[in-house]
C-alpha cells in the first residue's frame, strides 16, 4: 500500500546534498538527473510493485492497489487519493479530464466523474479465472467511450457520454497481453497478433509474432519485442517491418507532438551490466541524449515533447523495493533552462533567472509575445497586447512572423486584419536588408491579400475564424476546383480573379485542365459566369494552356450535342462565341500568348471553325430537318457532303435542298461540286437502287458539266440492276440525247442493257454483270440448262454478231427436249454459211449418236434420227460440190438404214457395216425369210408384210414392185390391188412398172365392191362397199399415168399416152383443183367435179376400155396392151357393143357427168382414129354421138361454172355449126356484159370466132369493149368504178388514170394507140401531174430509248422520179420541158427536196446552169440536215398562203427546212438563225461554199454566239452573287472551238466580250474573259502598230484582270469595296491585304479570310513577286519607313515581353506573313536579321529585337534551341536586354547586351531618372526593372508616378499588374496608380462601347490588389451618367456605407430591367452580383451579420463592406 500524503518533495538545488552526486549525460547535450519527490512502500513484502502513470496535466499513478493524482510535478499537492481491494491493471482519462476509468485485477471496472470530486458514477465487472495474474491489459478513449481489453481477448466499451455503461464488443480468441489503439485500427498481441477495425469490425490476423509493447504512429504501430528490437506495424495490412534499431532496448515510451515523435528508451544491460535512458528521434533513431541509470526504473507516459522526461526510480533494499523516487532529467545551460522556463510560461522566474545570469530579456518579450500568438482564441485585448510588445522588439523577422500566425491565436476577423495590417505596414527597424524579412513581408502581404479575398468571399455567410484558418493554408487552385464542385460559383470566381501572383505564376496545365474537368460536370449556365475570369486570367498567366481551352471547347461542344440535343446547336453557339470572345479579350499583345496562337494555329483554325459550322448544322436542323453528327461536320467538308447527299427526303425538297444548300455549300469551301456529285454518285450506285432511285436525278441535275454529268449516268447504268427501273431508264434516255461524245458510250449501255437483264435473271444464278469470251460458252451452257421462257433471246443477245455456239446449244437442246420445229427453225434463222457450218457439226453429231457411239438413251437417238433428214437438206441446200452433196445423201441413208433396222428389226449395225455388200445382203436374206414365215403363220397381217417388204427394200436397197406384182397377181382382189398400187405409186416405179398397175386398176373398176380385211383373202370374208373404193382407184390410176408419162422412156412412151387417154377418161370427177402456176400457163380449166360418179361411171369407162382392148387384140395391133386375157372381139362385135353406147350416156348425162360422157366419146373416136384403117361407119356413129348428144350440154356446164375454159369453150363451138355458134356467143356476151372476165373471155372467143367464120358485123363494138376491159384489169388493184370507167371518154379515162399514178411512158404510148389519142399532148399531162402529184414515201422513227429525237426516213428518192420523168422528157421537146418545170416551180411543195432535185436535173439536161448547181447542192445539204427548231410564223404563213385549202402544215416541216429562194439572199439568217447553234453550226460550214457571200464561218460563228447569248443559258440561275464555282465549263470549251472559227480576231474579240458581258458574275465569267483576253492578246500581235486595237485590247485586259482579281477576292471572301477599289494596283492590294484588321486577331475572327493563299493567287495572276513583296513588309515594317502603318513611334514600341501588352501591331503583322508554307525560311532570316549575320544592309538594335520578338512569335521551343543554342526563356530575356540596349541607344547611352548585363543597374537607373522628362526614359526604366527584377520601391515610385503624369495609361496597367509579384499594396504610389488607371478608364468611355469597355474595366478592378483602397465614387457617377445602372450597382459593394443609401436610391430610380442586367453581367464574369442584386433588388444583407455588429474588432476594411 502506498500513502500518497506521506510523499517528500525536493528542490532539484540540493540534488547532491539529498542523493548524492549529480548524474550527468554522457554526450555534448549537458543534461542531469533530479529528484522530483519520493514515494515510501509501507507493504514491504512485494518485490515488484505493479506501476501505471501517465501525465496529463496532472500526475496520475497507480501503485498496487493504491491510486492518486497530484496536481503537477513537485508533487505537493494530492489532488485524489483511494485505495481499492484489487491491484489496479489499467487505467485512462478522458481527453477533457473529466471522467477517469479505473481497471481491477478482480474484474472490476470503475468509472469516476472526475468534475464531481472523483464520485463513481459506474461500476462493472467481467469474468475472469483465479490464477491471479494481470486481467485488464489495457484501456484507451475511443470517440465517448473507454475501450478495455482483458487478456482473455475481450474487447468492452465504457461509455461516459451521459449514458453510462459497458458492454463487450468484440473476443478475440487468443489470450492477449498487450493492446495499443490507433483509430480505427486496435491491435493486439499475445499468442497471436491481430488488428480490429472498430469501424466495420474486420479483423486481421498473424500467428508468427510475439511483442512486449507496442505504441500508436500514424496509420502505423510501433513494436517492441522481447528480443528488444523495434517494428512497424501496418494498421491495414498487419505486414511487420523491422526498424533496424542499433541498441537493445528493454522498455520505451513514444512521445507525440503532432506529427513529430520522440522515442524514450530504457536499454537492455550492456556488457558492463549498465544500462541508459536514451531519446531517440523519429523515424531514424538517432540519439539525441543518453543518461546512466543505476536503478530499476518504471517510464512515465508524457502528453507533450516539451516537458522534461519523467520516470520512476525503483529503490529496494535487497530484492526488496522500498521507496519510489519520481525522477527528471533537466538541461544544465543557463540558456537551455531559460528556455525551459519560457516554455513552461513562467516568465517571472525567467525574468530573475535572467537577470541572475545576464541573459538577454528580449527573450522572454518574444516569450510573451509568442504566449499570446499560441494561445487559441486570443481576445482584442491580447491582440492589442500583442502589438505594444511587438512594438518593444527590435527582431524584424520576429515580429513578422508573430504577424503571419495571426490565423493561429486570434478569436476574430477583425483582430486577424488587425494584425495583417500592422505586419503589412510595418516599418522595418533594420530597413529591411536582410532577404529573409523581405521575404516574411511579401508573405503577409500575399496573406492580407488573400484574406481579402476570404471576407469577400463569406461576407454573407457568417463564417468563423476557423474558416479562415483553413482557407489560409489551402492551396487556392484546389480551392476554386471544390467550389465548383459544390456549384459555389460566385466564390470560385472571386478567388480565381484574385490569384496572388505566386499562385498564378504556380499554375500548371494539370491545374487547368483539371478545373476544365471539373467543369465538365457542371451545366454551362451554371460556370457560364466562371468563364470570362477563368479563361482571361489562366491565358495570360499561364499561356501554355491555350491548346487546353480549344480541346475542352470542342469536347464541351460535342456534350452539348449528346446531352442537350433539343437546343443544339443554338446552345452550342452561344457557347463557343462567347469562348471564342473571351480568348480575344486576352492581351493579345504578350507575346507568348502570341506564339500559343501561332504555334497551334491548326487547333485555332478548328475552332475558328466550330461556329459556322454550328451555324450550318442549325441551319440543316431549322430549315431541312436534317441532323447530322457534329463530328461528321468537322471531319472535313467532303464527308459532310457525302453524308448530306445521304439523306432521306422526297425529291422537290432533296433537289431544293442540293441547289440551295449543298451546291453553295460546297462552292464556300473551294469545292468541285462536279466531281463531288461524280464521286458521291459512284459510292451511291454500290448500295441497292431503293436506296439511291429517289436521289440520282437530284443529283444528276446540280451537275453543270455535260462532260461530268455524263460519266456520273455511265456509272449509274454500269451499277443499275437490269432490268433498269423507269428512273434510271430515264435518266439514260436523256443523257443519250447529248451531242457529247460521252453519248456514244451511253448509247451503247443502252443496247447492252437487254444483256445485263439476261444476266440478273434470278433463276440464272449469275452473279457476273459482264461476261467475257472465256465465260461465254459456261453462261451460254448454264442459260440453256434453266430453259427459261426467254432462254432463245437471251442466248442470241449474249452470243451478239457471232452466234454459231448460240446456234449450237440452242439446236441441241431443242433436240434433245423433241423440239424439232423450233430447232429447225432456229437454223434456218440464219445466213446460209451459219446455216451450212452448223449443218456440218449436227450432221456428225446425228451420224456419231444413231450409230450409238456415245450411249446416249434411245429417246435422245430417235430425237436426233427425227431431224437427220432436216438437217441434212440444209447441208445440201448451202453446199456447192455435187460429190458432197451425193455423199452427204448416201451417209443420210445409212443413217436411216442404220437406225431403222435397231429400231424395226433390233439388228444392232453401223453406217460402216451397210457400206460392206456381203454384208447387207447376207442380212437381207435372214430378215426377208423371216417375213415370208411370218405371213405364211399368220403372224403378219397384209400391211404388215407391206410393211415388212417396204422397210426391206428401204433399209437395204432392194426393189419391192416384183414383190407387190406377186401379191397382186395371188389376190386378184381390187382391195389389194388399190393397196398394191398405192405403194407403187408412192415407190419410184418404172412408167412399165405404173402402166401395168393403172391397167388393173382400169380392168378391176366397177366389176365388184369388196373391202380387203386385213386378216384374210377367204371369199367368205367380203363385204359389199359404197364406189369411194373405185373413185379412189381411178383417180390413183390417173396419178400413176401422169408419174408413168413423166419418167417413160421413148419406147414407152406410146404406151403410156394410150393407156393414159382411157386413164383420163375419169378426169372430170378425178382432177384436182389447178394451181396458179398451171393457170397462168394453160388458162382457165373446165371443172365439174362437184358432181360425185357412180357406179355406173366407172362399169362404163371399164365396160368401153375393156371392150376396145379386146378389140385391138382381135387386131394383132403390135403396140396395143394386152390387158386381160380374154378372147378378142371382131370388128363388128365391137360396133354391135357400140350400138347401146347411147342409152348409157343419157344416163350418165342424168347423173350430171356431161363431161365424162363426152371423155368416152371423144377418148373412143381418138383411138379410133390411131387404128390402122378404121371403120368409118364406126367414126360416124362417134361423131354424131358427140355433136348431138355431147357438145351442146358441155357448153351450157362451161358458161355455168366460175371459170370458163375458153380453149375448151372454143374447140366445142368450132365442132357446132356456124349460126348455132354465133348465135350461142352473142346470147351470151349479153348476158355476162357485167361479169368482166367472163365478158372477156366470151368477147375474146366471138373475136376469134367471128375471124374464123369471117363475120364482119358486130366485131367493132366486141374490139373496143375488149380494149377498154384490157385497161381496166390493168389497173384492178386501184379499184377504179367498173361502170364509171366503162362510161367515161378516152381523154377523161387517161387523166384518171394518169391522176392515179397508173401509167407510166409505155403506158401512155399505149393508151394512146388503143384509144387513139394525140400522144405528145398526153405525155405533157403525164409529166406535169408525176412532178406535181409526186410525195416522199417515208417513215417517222426514234432510237430505241425513250427521250430521243425523231428521225425521218425516206424510203424512195428523186430517182424514183426521174425515172418516171426522163422517158417522157426524152420524147418531148426541150421547150416544152423547160417551160412546164418553170411553170411547177413554185407551187411545188418547199419540203419536197426530191421533186426539186429532179426538176435540176431535168434542168441540167436542158440547159446547165451554175444557179442550178447551187441549188442542187443546197438541196443535197438540206437532205442530208435535219432542222433543230420549229416553222416560224413567217414560214408557216408562207405554207398557207400557198396552199389554203390545207387545214395543217406539212409533217415534214419538223425535219426539214423550207427551201426557199431567201436562203440565195442576203437575208438568209431570217431562215436559218434558229438552226445555228453550238450543236449544228459545223453541219452549216458544208453549205459555206453553196451559200457565199451571204453564208460564212464568221458570221455563223457569231451567231453562235448571240444564239448563246439570247438562249439565257448563262443566265438562266443567275443571281446578283458572286459564283464562285463555274458551271459551264463544257459551255465555254464548245465556245473556245467554235470562235476559234472566226478567221477576223476583232470580231472574235468582240463576240467574246458580248459574250463576257451578258456572264453573271462568277467563275463563268472569269472563262468568258480569259477566253476574251486570249483573243485579244492575239489581236494585238497580229496589230501591233494599231492604237485602236491597243485601246481594245486594253479595254479587254482591265476586264479581264477586274474579273479575275473579283474571283480571288470572293474566293477568300475579301470582296470589300476598299479591296475592290485597288485591282487596278495589284501591289497596293496585296498590301492593302496585309493590313487587314482580322490578322490581328490571332485566329479568333470567325471567318478570317486566307490571304496569304489570295495574295499568292493575286500575285500570281498579275505576275508579281509575292516573295519580294514579303521581304519588302518585312523589311520595311523592321525597320524606320513603315509601310504597315504610320511611322515608327519610339515612345509607344517598348514593351515588356513577359506578360506585358503591346501597341506594335506590326509585330502581329510580319507574324502572319511569315507563318506561310515556307515557315522554316524566315524563322532562319529573322534570325540572321536579328543576329546581325545579314551581310545586305546594317540594321539597327531596335529593328533586330523586333526581328527577334517575331521570331520568337512563330516558332517553338525546339526551334529555338536549334537556332539560338539557348532556351525559349534565355532567348526571351535576351530580347528584352536587346530592346532595352535599342532605348538606351535612342537615349544616347551606348551597351551592347554583354555591358548592359555586367551594368551597375542602381548607376544605370540613375542616370535614367536624370533624363526623366523623356517617356522613353520612364519606359526603359520600367523594363529594365522588369527584365532584371529590381523590386526597389523608390524606383517604382519614379517610374509610376511619371507614368501617370504623362498619361502612359497602357504602360501603366503593365507596370501595376508586374507589381502585384511585389509586397506594394500598402504604398502610396501603388494605390495612386490604381486610382488613376480607374479613373482614367471611366473617363474615357464612348457611346459607341460602353458595355465592352466597362466590362474589361470592371475584371480589371476585380483583380486589383488594392481594391478597397480605391474611391470609386468618380466612377459610379460615370456609370450613371452613361446610363448604365448595372455597372453602378455592381461598385456598391466596394462603396461605405455613408454613401451607399443615396447611390442605391439613385441605382432604383433609373428605368430597365435591373435584375436582367445584372444577371447578364454576372454571366460575362463579374463577381459580387448576387450580394448586390440583394441589396438593390430584393433586400440588404449587412455585413455585420457576418464579424457580428458590435464586435470590438470590426475594422474599417469591414465597414466598407457593410452595406448596412
Amino acid at each position: 500500500m502506498v500513502d500518497f500524503e506521506r510523499v517528500e518533495t525536493y528542490n532539484a538545488a540540493d540534488e547532491t546534498i539529498n542523493f548524492g552526486s549529480r548524474v550527468l549525460s554522457d554526450d555534448s547535450s549537458l543534461r542531469e538527473i533530479t529528484t522530483l519527490a519520493s514515494i515510501p512502500i509501507s507493504d514491504q513484502g512485494r518485490t515488484g510493485p505493479h506501476i501505471n502513470a501517465v501525465t496529463q496535466g496532472s500526475i496520475y499513478l497507480s501503485v498496487n492497489t493504491s491510486f492518486g493524482i497530484f496536481k503537477d510535478r513537485e508533487c505537493s499537492n494530492v489532488v485524489f487519493n483511494a485505495t481499492f481491494q484489487s491491484i489496479v491493471d489499467s487505467f485512462c482519462v478522458s481527453p477533457q479530464r473529466d471522467f477517469l476509468v479505473i481497471c481491477l485485477r478482480d474484474g472490476n471496472v470503475h468509472l469516476l466523474d472526475c468534475n464531481h470530486e472523483f464520485n463513481c458514477v459506474f461500476s462493472g465487472s467481467c469474468e475472469r479465472d483465479d490464477d491471479g495474474d494481470k486481467f485488464f491489459i489495457n484501456a484507451f478513449v475511443d470517440k465517448g467511450c473507454f475501450l478495455v481489453v482483458t487478456k482473455t481477448g475481450e474487447v468492452h466499451r465504457v461509455t461516459f457520454d451521459g449514458c453510462f455503461g459497458m458492454e463487450c464488443v468484440h473476443k478475440f480468441n487468443f489470450k492477449t497481453k498487450i493492446a495499443s489503439i490507433e483509430y480505427p485500427f486496435l491491435v493486439v498481441s499475445g499468442t497471436e497478433l491481430a488488428i480490429l477495425n472498430t469501424e466495420n469490425e474486420s479483423v486481421e490476423f498473424d500467428g508468427g509474432w510475439k511483442f512486449k509493447k507496442i505504441f500508436p504512429l500514424t496509420h502505423m504501430f510501433l513494436a517492441l519485442d522481447f528480443e528488444g528490437d523495434l517494428f512497424k506495424i501496418c494498421a491495414v495490412t498487419l505486414l511487420v517491418f523491422p526498424l533496424g534499431n542499433s541498441c537493445k532496448i528493454d522498455d520505451m515510451e513514444v512521445l507525440s507532438d503532432g506529427n513529430q515523435k520522440q522515442i524514450i528508451a530504457v536499454t537492455k544491460d550492456d556488457e558492463s551490466q549498465q544500462s541508459y535512458i536514451q531519446l531517440l528521434s523519429y523515424p531514424n533513431l538517432e540519439q539525441l541524449f543518453s543518461i546512466q541509470i543505476s536503478n530499476h526504473i518504471h517510464l512515465i507516459s508524457l502528453d507533450s515533447l516539451n516537458e522534461e522526461i519523467l520516470y520512476i526510480s525503483k529503490v529496494t533494499s535487497g530484492e526488496t523495493v522500498t521507496q519510489l523516487r519520481l525522477q527528471v532529467i533537466n538541461e544544465t545551460e543557463p540558456e537551455q533552462r531559460l528556455e525551459r522556463l519560457l516554455k513552461k510560461r513562467k516568465y517571472d522566474e525567467a525574468e530573475i533567472f535572467a537577470q541572475l545570469f545576464t541573459l538577454d530579456k528580449a527573450l522572454i518579450q518574444k516569450a510573451r509575445a509568442r504566449e499570446i500568438t499560441e494561445t487559441p482564441n486570443c481576445t482584442s485585448e491580447g491582440v492589442n497586447k500583442l502589438i505594444r510588445l511587438l512594438e518593444t522588439i527590435d527582431d524584424d523577422e520576429f515580429r513578422l512572423l508573430c504577424c503571419s500566425d495571426s490565423e493561429f491565436f486570434c478569436s476574430s476577423l477583425g483582430d486577424v486584419e488587425k494584425i495583417l495590417t500592422y505586419g503589412c505596414q510595418l516599418e522595418l527597424k533594420h530597413n529591411g536588408t536582410q532577404l529573409g524579412v523581405q521575404e516574411l513581408q511579401k508573405t503577409i502581404a500575399a496573406t492580407m491579400w488573400r484574406f481579402q479575398t476570404f471576407v469577400t468571399v463569406n461576407r454573407n455567410q457568417g463564417k468563423a475564424l476557423q474558416a479562415w484558418e483553413k482557407f489560409s493554408e489551402c492551396d487556392l487552385i484546389q480551392e476554386v476546383k471544390l467550389l465548383l464542385k459544390n456549384h459555389c460559383i460566385e466564390d470560385a470566381k472571386i478567388i480565381y480573379s484574385r490569384l496572388d501572383a505566386q499562385t498564378r505564376k504556380e499554375l500548371t496545365d494539370s491545374d487547368v485542365s483539371d478545373i476544365l474537368n471539373v467543369l465538365n460536370h457542371i451545366s454551362i449556365a451554371t460556370y457560364e459566369p466562371f468563364l470570362p475570369i477563368f479563361i482571361s486570367i489562366t491565358l495570360s498567366a499561364l499561356p501554355s494552356s491555350f491548346p487546353l481551352f480549344l480541346k475542352w471547347t470542342h469536347s464541351r461542344v460535342f456534350y452539348l450535342e449528346n446531352r442537350g440535343k433539343a437546343n443544339f446547336p443554338d446552345n452550342a453557339i452561344r457557347f463557343t462565341e462567347n469562348i471564342v470572345e473571351l480568348m480575344r479579350l486576352t492581351n493579345s499583345a504578350d507575346i507568348s500568348f502570341q506564339r500559343q496562337c501561332i504555334l497551334h494555329q491548326e487547333a485555332l483554325s478548328n475552332l475558328s471553325v466550330l461556329t459556322p459550322t454550328l451555324k450550318t448544322l442549325k441551319t440543316l436542323k431549322t430549315d431541312y430537318r436534317i441532323d447530322i453528327p457534329l463530328a461528321d461536320c468537322l471531319s472535313g467538308p467532303q464527308n459532310v457532303v457525302r453524308l448530306l447527299l445521304n439523306v432521306e427526303m422526297c425529291a422537290d425538297d432533296y433537289d431544293v435542298f442540293l441547289k440551295r444548300f449543298l451546291w453553295p455549300y460546297m462552292v464556300e469551301n473551294h469545292m468541285q461540286p462536279n466531281e463531288i456529285f461524280l464521286a458521291e454518285i459512284e459510292e451511291l450506285v454500290k448500295y441497292e437502287e431503293s436506296y439511291w432511285g429517289t436521289l440520282i436525278e437530284s443529283i444528276l441535275n446540280c451537275i453543270s458539266s455535260v462532260r461530268v454529268r455524263l460519266e456520273a449516268v455511265k456509272c449509274v447504268l454500269n451499277e443499275a440492276k437490269a432490268p433498269w427501273s423507269d428512273t434510271v431508264r430515264k435518266i439514260a434516255d436523256e443523257a443519250a440525247t447529248s451531242s457529247h461524245p460521252l453519248a456514244a458510250e451511253i448509247k451503247e449501255l443502252i443496247l447492252a442493257e437487254p444483256i445485263q437483264v439476261v444476266l440478273m435473271r434470278p433463276s440464272y444464278l449469275i452473279r457476273e454483270r459482264k461476261v467475257g469470251r472465256g465465260d461465254l460458252k459456261f453462261v451460254l451452257n448454264r442459260i440453256v440448262y434453266c430453259n427459261e421462257p426467254t432462254m432463245v433471246e437471251d442466248v442470241y443477245l449474249l452470243c451478239g454478231e457471232d452466234k454459231h455456239v448460240g446456234n449450237m446449244l440452242l439446236v441441241n437442246h431443242f433436240i434433245r427436249k423433241g423440239c424439232f420445229e423450233k430447232a429447225i427453225n432456229l437454223l434456218d434463222n440464219n445466213t446460209p454459211e451459219e446455216v451450212f457450218n452448223c449443218a456440218q457439226e449436227l450432221a456428225t453429231m446425228v451420224e456419231t449418236v444413231v450409230n450409238d457411239a456415245v450411249n446416249l438413251p434411245s429417246d435422245l437417238i430417235d430425237n436426233y434420227y427425227e431431224v437427220a433428214g432436216c438437217i441434212f437438206r440444209r447441208l445440201n441446200d448451202n453446199e456447192t460440190n455435187d460429190f458432197y452433196r451425193t455423199c452427204h445423201n448416201a451417209t443420210l441413208t445409212q443413217i436411216r438404214n442404220v437406225y431403222n433396222l435397231r429400231k424395226h428389226f433390233n439388228v444392232k449395225t453401223t453406217t460402216h457395216d451397210l457400206c460392206n455388200p456381203a454384208t447387207r445382203n447376207h442380212l437381207l436374206e435372214e430378215l426377208f425369210d423371216a417375213a415370208i414365215r411370218d405371213f405364211s403363220s399368220g403372224k403378219r397381217t397384209l400391211d404388215q408384210v407391206f410393211a415388212v417388204c417396204q422397210k426391206l427394200s428401204l433399209y437395204l436397197d432392194i426393189d419391192h414392185i416384183e414383190f407387190t406384182k406377186k401379191l397382186c397377181e395371188k389376190t386378184a382382189d381390187y382391195g389389194v390391188i388399190l393397196k398394191a398400187a398405192q405403194r407403187v405409186g408412192d415407190s419410184d416405179a418404172s412408167a412399165k412398172d405404173l402402166c401395168s398397175m393403172a391397167a388393173l386398176l382400169l380392168k378391176y373398176s366397177g366389176t365388184y365392191k369388196v373391202k380387203l380385211l386385213d386378216d384374210s383373202f377367204d371369199s367368205e370374208s367380203m363385204e359389199v362397199v359404197g364406189d369411194e373404193v373405185f373413185l379412189e382407184g381411178m383417180k390413183l390410176a390417173r396419178e400413176l399415168m401422169g408419174k408413168a408419162t413423166c419418167n417413160a422412156e421413148v419406147d414407152e412412151e406410146a404406151t403410156c399416152m394410150e393407156l393414159g387417154r382411157w386413164v383420163q377418161t375419169s378426169s372430170s370427177f378425178t382432177r384436182t383443183g389447178d394451181s396458179e402456176l398451171k393457170k397462168k400457163l394453160f388458162g382457165d380449166v373446165f371443172d365439174v367435179a362437184s358432181v360425185p360418179p357412180g357406179f355406173l361411171t366407172f362399169s362404163t369407162i371399164r365396160n368401153v376400155f375393156v371392150g376396145f382392148s379386146r378389140y385391138l387384140s382381135g387386131l394383132n395391133n403390135p403396140g396395143g396392151v394386152d390387158l386381160v386375157a380374154e378372147s378378142p372381139l371382131t370388128e363388128e362385135d365391137f360396133f354391135k357393143e357400140l350400138k347401146l353406147l347411147p342409152p348409157i350416156l343419157e344416163n350418165l348425162s342424168k347423173e350430171g357427168q356431161h363431161f365424162t360422157s363426152y371423155n368416152i366419146v371423144q377418148t373412143l373416136q381418138d383411138c379410133m382414129m390411131q387404128v390402122p384403117n378404121p371403120n368409118t361407119a364406126t367414126l360416124k356413129f362417134l361423131n354424131d354421138v358427140l355433136k348431138k348428144k355431147c357438145v351442146p350440154k358441155v357448153l351450157a356446164s362451161i358458161l355455168s361454172n366460175n371459170v370458163v375454159d375458153e380453149n375448151l369453150l372454143y374447140g366445142l363451138l368450132l365442132l357446132c355449126d356456124r349460126d348455132d355458134a354465133a348465135k350461142f356467143v352473142v346470147n351470151s356476151w349479153k348476158m355476162y356484159k357485167r361479169h368482166p372476165k367472163k365478158f372477156a373471155c366470151i368477147t375474146r372467143i366471138g373475136l376469134k370466132l367471128w375471124d374464123y367464120h369471117k363475120i364482119s358485123q358486130g366485131k367493132s363494138e366486141m374490139l373496143k369493149s375488149l380494149t377498154i376491159i384490157k385497161w381496166w384489169k390493168k389497173f384492178e388493184g386501184k379499184k377504179l368504178d367498173y361502170d364509171v370507167f366503162f362510161k367515161m371518154k378516152s381523154e377523161e379515162r387517161f387523166e384518171l388514170l394518169v391522176n392515179s399514178d397508173c401509167l407510166d411512158v409505155g403506158t401512155v404510148k399505149e393508151y394512146c394507140h388503143d384509144f387513139k389519142l394525140e400522144v405528145m399532148s398526153s405525155y405533157k399531162l403525164f409529166l406535169m401531174n408525176v412532178l406535181v402529184n409526186w410525195k416522199p414515201e417515208y417513215e417517222i422513227s426514234s432510237e430505241t430509248h425513250a427521250g430521243s429525237r425523231k428521225h425521218l426516213v425516206v424510203k424512195n428518192s428523186e430517182s424514183d422520179l426521174l425515172q418516171k420523168c426522163h422517158d417522157v422528157i426524152n420524147l418531148l421537146d426541150r421547150e416544152h420541158v423547160l417551160h412546164i418545170v418553170m411553170t411547177l416551180w413554185k407551187s411545188v411543195n418547199t419540203y419536197y427536196y426530191e421533186v426539186f432535185l429532179a426538176m435540176l436535173d431535168i434542168l441540167s439536161r436542158i440547159n446547165s446552169d451554175q444557179e442550178n448547181d447551187a441549188k442542187r447542192m443546197l438541196l443535197i445539204f438540206l437532205k442530208d440536215y435535219q432542222r433543230v427548231s420549229k416553222p416560224s410564223e413567217t414560214e408557216i404563213e408562207h405554207w398557207f398562203t400557198n396552199y389554203p385549202d390545207t387545214q395543217s402544215i406539212d409533217v415534214l416541216s419538223e425535219f426539214r427546212l423550207s427551201f426557199s429562194p431567201l436562203l440565195f439572199t442576203d437575208q438568209i439568217f431570217n431562215i436559218i438563225r434558229p438552226e445555228i447553234n453550238l450543236a449544228t453550226y459545223k453541219r452549216w460550214f458544208d453549205a459555206i461554199d453553196i451559200l457565199k457571200p451571204y453564208l460564212t464561218k464568221n458570221t455563223i460563228c457569231s451567231f453562235v454566239m448571240k444564239d448563246v447569248v439570247a438562249s439565257g443559258v448563262l443566265s438562266r440561275s443567275a443571281t446578283k452573287e458572286w459564283v464562285l464555282c463555274s458551271k459551264h465549263d463544257d459551255l465555254f470549251k464548245e465556245i473556245d472551238e467554235c470562235v476559234m472559227n472566226i478567221s477576223d480576231l476583232e470580231l472574235a474579240t468582240s463576240v467574246m466580250y458580248h459574250l463576257m458581258t451578258h456572264t453573271p458574275n462568277g467563275a463563268d465569267q472569269v472563262a468568258a474573259a480569259k477566253l476574251c483576253y486570249n483573243y485579244a492578246v492575239e489581236y494585238k500581235r497580229l496589230n501591233p502598230e494599231s492604237s485602236d486595237v491597243e485601246k481594245a485590247v486594253i479595254k479587254v485586259t482591265k476586264k479581264y484582270y477586274a474579273c479575275c482579281g473579283m474571283h480571288i477576292l470572293h474566293t477568300y471572301k475579301l470582296a470589300e469595296p476598299k479591296y475592290i477599289n485597288l485591282l487596278s494596283d495589284p501591289k497596293e492590294l496585296i498590301l492593302a491585304l496585309f493590313l487587314d484588321e482580322r490578322i490581328l486577331n490571332n485566329g479568333l475572327e470567325f471567318g478570317c479570310p486566307e490571304i496569304h493563299t489570295a495574295t499568292e493567287a493575286l500575285a500570281a495572276l498579275f505576275n508579281l513577286d509575292i516573295k519580294k513583296i514579303r521581304h519588302e513588309l518585312i523589311h520595311s515594317s523592321l525597320g524606320h519607313e513603315d509601310i504597315l502603318s504610320s511611322p515608327l513611334n519610339f515612345d509607344s514600341s517598348i514593351v515588356y515581353t513577359n506578360g506585358a501588352c503591346t501597341d506594335d501591331e506590326n509585330l502581329d503583322r510580319i507574324a502572319y506573313i511569315c507563318c506561310n508554307d515556307d515557315l522554316k525560311y524566315w524563322q532562319v532570316r529573322l534570325y540572321n536579321l536579328g543576329t546581325g549575320t545579314e551581310t545586305e544592309e546594317q540594321l539597327s538594335v531596335h529593328c533586330k529585337a523586333r526581328a527577334l520578338k517575331v521570331l520568337a512569335m512563330i516558332s517553338d521551343s525546339d526551334t529555338i534551341v536549334n537556332l539560338t543554342e539557348c532556351t525559349y526563356d534565355e532567348f526571351i530575356n535576351f530580347i528584352d536586354k536587346l530592346t532595352v540596349v535599342s532605348n538606351l541607344e535612342y537615349l544616347g547611352i551606348s551597351l551592347d547586351v554583354a555591358a548592359l548585363h555586367e551594368y551597375n543597374k542602381k548607376e544605370l537607373l540613375n542616370r535614367l531618372v536624370r533624363r526623366s522628362g523623356s517617356i522613353l526614359g520612364i519606359k526603359t526604366m520600367a523594363l529594365i526593372c522588369m527584365t532584371f527584377s529590381i523590386d526597389d520601391v523608390k524606383v517604382w515610385e519614379f517610374i509610376v508616378n511619371n507614368a501617370v503624369a504623362f498619361s502612359l495609361f497602357v504602360e501603366l496597367k503593365t507596370y501595376l499588374n508586374f507589381l502585384k509579384k511585389g509586397s506594394y499594396q500598402n504604398e502610396n504610389f501603388y494605390v495612386k496608380g490604381w486610382q488613376k488607371l480607374v479613373d482614367h478608364s471611366f473617363a474615357h468611355l464612348s457611346s459607341s462601347n460602353h458595355d465592352d469597355v466597362l466590362l474589361t474595366v470592371f475584371l480589371t478592378i476585380q483583380s486589383c490588389p488594392v481594391l478597397f483602397s480605391l474611391n470609386l465614387d468618380n466612377a459610379f457617377r460615370r456609370c450613371m451618367d452613361n446610363h448604365k445602372p448595372e455597372f453602378a450597382a455592381v461598385l456598391l459593394q466596394y462603396l461605405d456605407g455613408a454613401r451607399r443609401d443615396e447611390y442605391v436610391a439613385q441605382i432604383r430610380h433609373a428605368r430597365g430591367n435591373l435584375g436582367a442586367k445584372l444577371a447578364a453581367l454576372e454571366r460575362k464574369g463579374l463577381w459580387g452580383i448576387s450580394y448586390v442584386s440583394r441589396e438593390v433588388v430584393e433586400k440588404r444583407v449587412s455585413y455585420n451579420a457576418f464579424v457580428g455588429e458590435n464586435h470590438p474588432g470590426v475594422t474599417m476594411f469591414e465597414r466598407k463592406l457593410d452595406l448596412n
